[in-house]
């Protein structure tokens, strides 16, 4: 007994030492998931075959058809028979109410799937949402318990219920197998519908919600990934995380995460404005053409406060001269809070570029940043703007502030990944240019470049007043108080 019982302990020590499974083994999860998307595939149209079986069931009476016939039809008959037409609807409505009739668990399915994936909205869309909601009652299985949690079968109720859960979820798969649609299958009908859904809610949040809205929204689509925007969602899921911030701005982390979203949708209005009317036009045709400018207004302001404050505070680190620094960021900060500065953009030399690589981050949540690879200082910078309809250059050290009117020649480009400095700074290449187009034209040029000077002195703005004059008379825009 004694040898038996030694034996005993040395095979529970072997099998201590042994690695524990896990108590829901990994391959378990996988094949569940790749059940999941077969049993996804299996309702997947291919064209060619739903128009092979509709010719041949379509000329027959529903009644007539057998079982199998009348399960296989129903998802494609919903996708592709045209309901405008009087008698294909009413062949429609009379092979839907026979599947009913039948009672068969096969064809309850059949019902019960198609409404799911296809969540038509069309005309007799109802009918189908009665069959599958009559269909999901009859038997003991999940699409009743379903039914009944998300309100399926009413089509703008079910939406809600599932995209308000969706928004609150922290693993979107569990909600979808729960409301019995399938796990990983983001652009079905549905889910789509349900995005649209949330997504008024988020946009119609009160300031004191849409914070957390806007963080619950963004989650859920870093979760779903692209798969879950679509050309439907799109501009309603741009407009959901801008709208509630028209008259006051989230923290920066939230603005930064909203703003990469919309820009990877949309791109840069700053740069290129063809997308973004895009979006407008989709809202219109939404019914929110209320809304376009003012989510246009929202992304310029963030992005260009953005450049704003990253190019002088990184030129402001690294000035020899902190006070001409200070004055130059208190002059242009005036138009910046009054709005006045609808572009901003900003470039770096080769040397002030890798000195702010370490702030990496804070560049790109500016958008990005042009480099000045040849022509100027490699270690002078410049912050392009757009006041008015003139664009302006501000160079640091002592470089002169130039101003370009519409047309003028080398006017800088907004967006660019390199420029020429010397096509941007007060050069003999630059003044000659503007002086030959002005010759050929017959009038003043329509660029000028302003040093900085006279010094600001207690009893004159020094060249603030000068500057706010050339703006003055450029645009119209004024600035009472610096200009005298």
């Amino acid at each position: 007994m004694t040898a038996l019982r030694d034996a005993i302990r040395q095979l529970h020590t072997v099998a201590g030492a042994l690695p524990r499974m896990p108590d829901t083994p990994v391959h378990t999860g996988q094949a569940s998931r790749r059940l999941e998307k077969w049993e996804a595939s299996r309702m997947m149209s291919d064209p060619e075959v739903d128009a092979e079986l509709l010719r041949r069931v379509r000329p027959a009476d529903p009644e007539s058809l057998s079982n199998r016939d009348v399960r296989q039809s129903l998802p494609p008959a919903w996708r592709w028979v045209d309901r405008s037409e009087s008698s294909d609807a009413e062949w429609l409505t009379r092979l839907t109410l026979d599947a009913v009739k039948r009672q068969s668990r096969q064809i309850d399915r059949a019902l019960v799937m198609t409404w799911l994936d296809l969540f038509p909205n069309e005309q007799g869309a109802e009918i189908l949402a009665q069959a599958a909601g009559t269909a999901a009652e009859r038997h003991d299985w999940p699409y009743r318990s379903a039914g009944r949690e998300f309100q399926l079968w009413d089509r703008h109720e079910g939406a809600l219920r599932v995209g308000k859960e969706l928004l609150e979820a922290t693993e979107p798969d569990t909600v979808l197998r729960r409301a019995s649609l399938h796990a990983g299958v983001y652009s079905g009908n549905l889910v789509q519908s349900a995005l649209e859904s949330v997504c008024g809610v988020v946009a119609d949040s009160k300031l004191v919600a849409a914070a957390g809205n806007c963080e619950h929204l963004l989650g859920l689509l870093e979760r779903m990934g692209d798969a879950a925007v679509s050309t439907r969602t799109r501009p309603l899921l741009v407009r959901a995380l801008l709208r509630p911030w028209i008259k006051a701005a989230p923290d920066n982390e939230l603005r930064v995460r909203i703003q990469r979203f919309a820009l990877k949708q949309y791109g840069d209005p700053r740069f290129d404005g063809s997308k973004w009317a895009q979006f407008f036009a989709d809202l219109k045709a939404l019914g929110y053409k209320q809304d376009t400018e003012a989510l246009k207004t929202i992304v310029l302001q963030w992005l260009n406060r953005a450049a704003f404050e990253i190019f002088f505070k990184l030129i402001g680190q690294s000035t020899s001269d902190p006070i001409q620094w200070a004055a130059r960021e208190e002059f242009w900060r005036h138009y910046l809070e009054t709005n006045h500065i609808k572009r901003a953009y900003f470039m770096l030399g080769t040397d002030a570029e890798r000195r702010a690589r370490p702030h990496w981050q804070k560049l790109q949540e500016a958008g990005g940043y042009g480099l000045i690879d040849t022509g100027a200082d490699p270690d002078h910078s410049a912050f392009l703007m757009e006041i008015g309809d003139i664009v302006i250059a501000e160079w640091t050290h002592s470089g002169s502030c130039c101003f370009w009117k519409p047309d003028a020649v080398h006017r800088p480009v907004f967006g660019l990944r390199r420029y020429d400095g010397g096509l941007m700074r007060n050069t003999d290449r630059m003044s000659g240019a503007a002086a030959r187009q002005a010759t050929k034209l017959g009038g003043d040029p329509l660029w000028i470049a302003l040093a900085h000077t006279p010094q600001r002195l207690r009893t004159t703005r020094g060249w603030h007043a000068k500057f706010a004059r050339q703006i003055r008379d450029w645009t119209s825009i004024r600035w009472t108080e610096a200009e005298w």
